[in-house]
């Protein structure tokens, strides 16, 4: 069972890490938060500050939904689940272009926008295709 950054990036028939460092540039980031907290802090007080971040902790911050949807729900995430549920969605178009839609509008316009796509059938939430990956 894979709950994280494992099951948003891979699956089980295809077992292999995949993607940026994570773990390494987020970690970073916190560092860099941290210790430009504990200059300003230093400026304004004259007091200074140690700088602590764990790697494990700002990974675990950078992916909460899987974590807190599987703890109290017992869902085991996938690559699809969150797409899901922002309703993400990323379509071919006739002229073989692609676009990318997140419909999180108002729903008149999500409705007029599925009946410009011409794919009117979508405006269920229940509806909404899986995508094959």
């Amino acid at each position: 069972m894979s709950v994280g950054k494992r099951a948003c990036s891979s699956t089980p028939s295809d077992p292999h890490v995949a993607g940026p460092t994570f773990a390494d540039n987020v970690t970073g980031m916190y560092v860099f938060s941290g210790i430009l907290s504990a200059l300003f802090e230093r400026q304004r007080s004259g007091i200074g500050r140690r700088v602590e971040v764990k790697m494990l902790e700002s990974s675990i911050a950078l992916f909460p939904d899987p974590i807190a949807i599987f703890t109290p729900a017992g869902i085991c995430n996938d690559r699809m689940t969150r797409v899901a549920a922002s309703q993400s969605f990323v379509f071919r178009c006739a002229d073989g272009k692609l676009i990318a839609l997140h419909l999180t509008f108002p729903e008149k316009l999500s409705q007029e926008l599925l009946a410009a796509i011409e794919l009117p059938e979508l405006a269920g939430a229940n509806a909404l295709p899986r995508a094959a990956v």
